[in-house]
């Protein structure tokens, strides 16, 4: 009993189960068996080699394009891989960066609060140097007021100065005008019951000038403001005129008359004869000595009881009157 063409078609081998090489191959020869076997229906074997045909080429097809697939898929993981330890390092990159951004993050906390403490104690520090500030702004205001007060004290005591100064100057001038007319007698010796007259007398006589009793107006013995143990105090005496005291006196000086020369008796001691200025005027002459000294000025001399200093023959003499006049001399 002859198969049908359903049957023969129904015993063709099941595929699933070989590997894509074996199987098309398998089939082929399979295939050809059952076709040399029936040795009919070429027209069908035809068709089924082609189909076996376009088949095996699907396969091929599906074989290539899987293989593509895989070698895509294994350079997506070596790709994926190596971006995954890029990233890694990167990550482990971070953290380290991080890290250290935590500890620079300590140390700028730290730095901060030292920060706030110095700018806490600078404000407390401004703070004082604020109040010390307004402090001495206040002192300088009470000093700028006390400068005002001491200028205008100032010149009130230059002002009273110079009206003291005219004050002690006409004083003095009014005291040594009541002099003009004396002389003062340095160096005899005190003895009791003396006649001072009598002295005047002599000294008229030892440097030949006649001297009269009314010549003789007054004559005392004077204290001086500093008297010197064993010193004797000295002789005022008031003449007539100015012209005889000024004989006297420059007669005196070119004699250089002694206690000898009036007949006293004792130890020889020089007797000068000068005018008799007023202490102002005597302490002004010694200055004026002392300063004409040290500036090497040759002359030094007084002439109507006025103070005059020259330093050379050449040189206009220069008149002291009071304190300020012993600038002049330079």
């Amino acid at each position: 009993m002859s198969e049908s063409p359903n049957a023969r078609a129904s015993s063709a081998p099941d595929l699933s189960d070989l590997s894509m090489d074996d199987t098309a191959e398998e089939f082929r020869m399979n295939v050809n068996r059952r076709t040399r076997k029936r040795g009919h229906n070429d027209e069908f074997t035809h068709a089924f080699e082609d189909f076996t045909k376009k088949i095996m080429t699907t396969l091929n097809e599906w074989k290539m394009d899987f293989g593509q697939d895989i070698s895509q898929i294994n350079n997506t993981l070596k790709n994926l891989s190596e971006s995954t330890q890029e990233m890694k390092a990167e990550v482990t990159s971070i953290r380290n960066e991080f890290s250290e951004l935590k500890k620079t993050v300590r140390r700028l906390e730290s730095r901060q609060t030292e920060v706030e403490g110095d700018i806490t104690s600078l404000k407390k520090s401004m703070q004082h140097h604020s109040d010390e500030h307004d402090d001495v702004a206040k002192k300088l205001e009470i000093q700028n007021k006390e400068i005002k007060v001491l200028y205008q004290l100032k010149k009130e005591l230059e002002e009273v100065k110079v009206q003291n100064r005219k004050i002690r100057t006409d004083i003095n001038a009014s005291q040594q005008r009541d002099r003009l007319l004396n002389i003062e007698i340095v160096g005899i010796p005190e003895r009791d019951n003396e006649n001072l007259n009598e002295i005047i007398l002599k000294i008229g006589k030892s440097t030949e000038i006649d001297i009269r009793n009314d010549d003789v107006l007054q004559v005392n013995r004077v204290t001086a403001k500093l008297k010197v143990q064993g010193r004797p105090r000295n002789i005022v005496a008031k003449l007539r005129t100015r012209q005889l005291k000024d004989n006297v006196i420059s007669q005196a000086r070119k004699r250089r008359l002694s206690t000898k020369d009036l007949d006293i008796q004792g130890s020889i001691i020089p007797v000068y004869i000068n005018e008799h200025l007023t202490l102002y005027n005597k302490n002004l002459l010694k200055m004026a000595k002392e300063i004409a000294n040290l500036k090497e000025y040759q002359y030094i001399w007084t002439k109507n009881c006025r103070i005059h200093v020259r330093k050379a023959v050449t040189i206009p003499a220069i008149f002291i009157s009071d304190e300020e006049d012993l600038r002049k001399i330079i």
